[in-house]
């Protein structure tokens, strides 16, 4: 005993003989550990044991012990204990959530972090972490931990949380820890919300289709564009020149009926090129204030016509509206396009379409299963909404709807929603859409407001005196051989002297050597050599007071000068005999006492 007692520090032999006295007293084993210095001067770590045996009246007889070097274990658990206290301090400053389980998944640390991240307490969370994942992800966060466990180490996942009703993203990186002998020990896991990166990325994704999108629109923009040019300049010929058959034809003619349809079937044509435009977004827009409610209210009767017989209109129109700035006919055209839409869903079964215009919020944006178009940073907007109950779309179709010439019918050419669209980007608004297979389908369109009051169209008549005024020298400019021809025959026929020029730089030179010749100049837009524009603005200088009347299927804003004076008027093509002779009879008095020659 004196022996072992000498192993202890003095300073630590009254705690060993206190140990071995109270077992000698009480009876149970005692246990000592200490550290200390061997004579060879190793320090080491001891641990004394013993316990007493006694006779059959209790009285100790004998005790029984042994002294352990337990220098190496006790530094391996100091090891131990620092890596833990090293880990919690990082952990608690660390930004991302940071969690520690034991081999049998229970969670033994969170850090303050993660906890914040899941709005719950140390002791919630160790008990039900699990019902905070949002319920659509549940399955797959087991099977990422089942594939972490088969594949025997740590795997990255990201799931949806739910705190108090919120969606939060979040990125979970799983680390296996394992024992000294190498067995596996637990799990670390570094948590962190992303939920703003996963916004960011949703953004930017949008962002691309929507670029794609306005790629896609813009290549076949102007493809119809270019088509609709073109088919315009050749019905100019066709619409020129029945309406000079027509007028020079009896009524009781036989041929009067033919030449009659031939006018009607070019005029529907034109229509075509003008849905063309307008999903090129080139249309003509004669721009002003419009009420929507009016536009609407003005065109019921001819609504409840075009719908199915089974479809019930309902008008839900806001008064007192502020106003759009717009082309009203071009809107017309948009709610005509929605109707006709909406009757096609109902098909054959009864239903309701409702029209309504109210007040709008750019809230609304984010309401929408699709939005077509960018709006500006007006803060007034105006809706108007068409909604029916009829078959609904699915996400698919809602991608692809305003596509030229997609259509669900077994006939249609697929323009109607496309034209709307164009529209209503060149109206500065955007279109929205919620629709769901068998729950119908509503489309809003918002569009930013004017302070402007709204005009109230007028009927206006041509004057019927025209063949009294005087008559004047005009200079037709086109690249198109048919046009200059119908036009020139046209013009020739009500008395004008008529001169043609094939380009720009022919009609310059013809206006240089007479430059008060002329009463006007009818000038296309588009034409090689030197176009529309460049010819006006050359034309200027040499003929200040010369009236310039632009001729294209664009519009009124394409027809311009840029920066400089506007033409004194626009025809767009294809036009109609007598848009040309009122455009003439509109021009200023000083222009036609031009002298005719």
């Amino acid at each position: 005993m004196e022996a072992l007692r000498a192993i202890f520090p003095p300073d630590q032999q009254a705690i060993y003989d206190l140990a071995v006295r109270r077992s000698l007293h009480e009876g149970a084993p005692y246990e000592v550990e200490v550290a200390t210095t061997l004579p060879s001067g190793r320090e080491v770590i001891v641990r004394a044991i013993g316990e007493v045996e006694r006779d059959e009246h209790g009285a100790p007889v004998a005790m029984y012990g042994a002294v352990q070097d337990v220098t190496d274990e006790r530094r391996r658990e100091r090891s131990v204990r620092e890596s833990e206290r090293v880990f919690r301090t990082l952990a608690s400053a660390s930004p991302s959530g940071v969690v520690r389980t034991a081999a049998d998944g229970s969670v033994v640390y969170a850090n303050p972090r993660v906890l914040a991240l899941f709005g719950m307490t140390f002791p919630e969370f160790q008990a039900a972490w699990r019902t905070r994942i949002h319920p659509d992800d549940v399955v797959k966060v087991q099977a990422v931990a089942d594939v972490a466990a088969d594949l025997g180490h740590g795997i990255r996942a990201e799931y949806r949380i739910v705190v108090d009703g919120a969606v939060r993203h979040v990125r979970s990186t799983t680390s296996f820890v394992q024992d000294d002998e190498g067995a596996f020990s637990g799990k670390i896991a570094v948590v962190e919300d992303i939920t703003a990166d996963v916004a960011a990325r949703e953004q930017a994704a949008r962002f691309e289709a929507e670029v794609r999108h306005a790629q896609k629109l813009e290549s076949l923009g102007v493809l119809a564009g270019g088509i609709a040019h073109d088919f315009n300049n050749l019905l100019v010929g066709v619409l020129t020149n029945a309406g000079l058959a027509l007028d020079a034809l009896p009524t009781a003619s036989p041929v009067h009926e033919l030449v009659t349809s031939i006018e009607r079937a070019a005029q529907r044509a034109a229509d075509l090129t003008r849905q063309l435009l307008a999903y090129s977004g080139r249309g003509r827009l004669v721009v002003g204030p419009v009420d929507l409610s009016d536009a609407v209210r003005e065109m019921a009767d001819l609504l409840r016509t075009v719908v199915s017989k089974r479809a019930r209109v309902v008008l839900d129109l806001a008064r007192g509206l502020p106003s759009i700035e717009g082309d009203a006919t071009q809107v017309r055209q948009v709610v005509m396009n929605l109707i006709t839409n909406a009757s096609d869903a109902l098909g054959d079964r009864d239903g309701t379409i409702t029209l309504r215009t109210r007040l709008a919020a750019r809230a609304e944006l984010a309401d929408a299963d699709a939005v077509f178009g960018t709006l500006p940073d007006d803060p007034v907007l105006v809706a108007l909404e068409v909604t029916d109950d009829g078959v609904g779309m699915d996400a698919a179709t809602m991608q692809r709807i305003f596509d030229p010439f997609f259509t669900t019918k077994f006939t249609g050419r697929g323009l109607g929603l496309s034209a709307a669209q164009g529209i209503v980007r060149g109206h500065r608004g955007v279109m929205t859409l919620r629709s769901k297979p068998g729950a119908g389908t509503r489309f809003t369109i918002l569009l930013p407001a004017t302070s402007l009051p709204p005009v109230r169209e007028t009927d206006g008549a041509a004057s019927n005196d025209a063949a009294a005024r005087p008559r004047g020298r005009v200079l037709v400019v086109d690249d198109d051989e048919s046009v200059r021809t119908v036009l020139s025959r046209l013009l020739r026929g009500r008395g004008y002297v008529v001169e043609a020029a094939a380009d720009g730089r022919a009609a310059l030179e013809m206006v240089r050597r007479e430059p008060a010749a002329y009463q006007a100049v009818l000038l296309d837009l588009t034409m090689p050599v030197m176009n529309g524009r460049e010819t006006f603005a050359a034309l200027r200088p040499i003929a200040p007071g010369l009236a310039v009347i632009m001729m294209s299927g664009y519009t009124e804003d394409d027809m311009g000068a840029g920066d400089g004076p506007a033409p004194a008027a626009v025809l767009q093509k294809p036009f109609m005999p007598a848009d040309v002779f009122a455009v003439l009879e509109r021009l200023p008095a000083t222009s036609r006492d031009a002298d005719p020659r």
